[in-house]
């Protein structure tokens, strides 16, 4: 396998750096790995941001889904459409001040929470270290890139 992409989502604003720094450690794992981040990686065009993330998840092996307490319609979007093109999906989920979490985002938790295992974590360097952990084991073994 000449690469791996690996697509990072979120809601754009409340876990931007969570996203940066998962970027930057993905790309520490393997010189064959390349983690697309909206900030970092699309550039402007013509293109839509429906269209750029579409092309991205379609191109992606894995999807990292990170969520907090803020529910994002174009998030929902993306977990789907690597659902349905049957990425490999890992998601992860912020515990800490559930209380402001909002009832759409509980609700697409639900759905997620079904189908897959989630991770919960508590702060960035909790993150970092989960989402380490579980794609180096899906890089073993079902790509060989470890």
């Amino acid at each position: 396998m000449d690469s791996l992409d690996i697509f990072v989502s979120s809601k754009t604003k409340e876990l931007i750096d969570e996203r940066k720094s998962l970027k930057k450690l993905l790309e520490s794992i393997s010189k064959q790995i390349h983690a697309f981040s909206f900030e970092d990686d699309a550039s402007a065009s013509k293109s839509t941001v429906q269209e750029v993330f579409r092309e991205e998840i379609i191109k992606s092996k894995i999807y990292v889904g990170i969520f907090k307490n803020e529910y994002s319609s174009a998030t929902k979007e993306e977990y789907e459409l690597a659902l349905d093109k049957n990425k490999d999906i890992l998601i992860y989920v912020n515990e800490s001040e559930i209380q402001n979490r909002d009832e759409q985002l509980k609700v697409l938790l639900k759905k997620v929470s079904d189908r897959h295992v989630i991770h919960y974590f508590t702060n960035k360097t909790d993150l970092e270290q989960k989402v380490k952990d579980d794609v180096l084991r899906l890089l073993i073994k079902k790509y060989n890139l470890a």
